[in-house]
């Protein structure tokens, strides 16, 4: 058999279609890891500006100065705007299209999506709550009650609040006793 390329579009970016913003940022941060580490790097810690110390202060070195490697850790900005822009609709684009940096437009979306820290918060909290209180109702089948939780745990995961399998194994088999 012929070397033959997996189906599926694995060098592509993700699509956002304005939901599922968790699934998505997963997706794109892998594949924009996957395409260079040091792209990805630009998204979390911000681009590489170019600069010179002159009587021991740092300044912006002027482009014509610029090396090839500086030229180079700039052009990881560009590539990853350019992923960014390509994967994102009408609406994203525009909210994010006047920032200056790829990882501006990233904050600029987990901003939009996820809100500031005091909401994260809110959402964690209710997350939390629904999870403690979480039961299976009355004639709902397993699998639809595992539907339910598996998804309040995503989304708890999705914030960063990590609850371990042997939490998860506990609450279902307590759920599942009926007083």
């Amino acid at each position: 058999m012929a070397n033959k390329k997996p189906n599926g579009a694995y060098n592509i970016a993700p699509i956002f279609d304005e939901e599922n913003y968790n699934y998505w940022k997963k997706c794109m941060s892998v594949h924009i890891q996957s395409v260079d580490m040091d792209v990805w790097d630009v998204v979390v810690n911000g681009w590489f500006q170019p600069q010179v110390v002159a009587n021991g202060v740092a300044q912006e070195k002027a482009k014509v100065d610029w090396s090839d490697d500086d030229k180079k850790k700039v052009q990881y900005d560009l590539k990853a705007r350019n992923i960014l822009i390509s994967s994102l609709g009408f609406h994203e684009y525009h909210f994010v299209s006047h920032c200056k940096t790829v990882k501006a437009m990233w904050d600029a979306l987990e901003t939009l999506h996820e809100g500031t820290d005091d909401v994260k918060q809110s959402k964690i909290n209710t997350l939390v709550q629904q999870y403690e209180l979480f039961r299976i109702e009355d004639g709902e089948s397993i699998s639809s009650m595992q539907m339910g939780f598996t998804h309040i745990v995503n989304k708890l995961q999705n914030f960063g609040k990590i609850i371990s399998n042997q939490d998860c194994t506990n609450k279902i088999l307590s759920c599942m006793i009926r007083e």
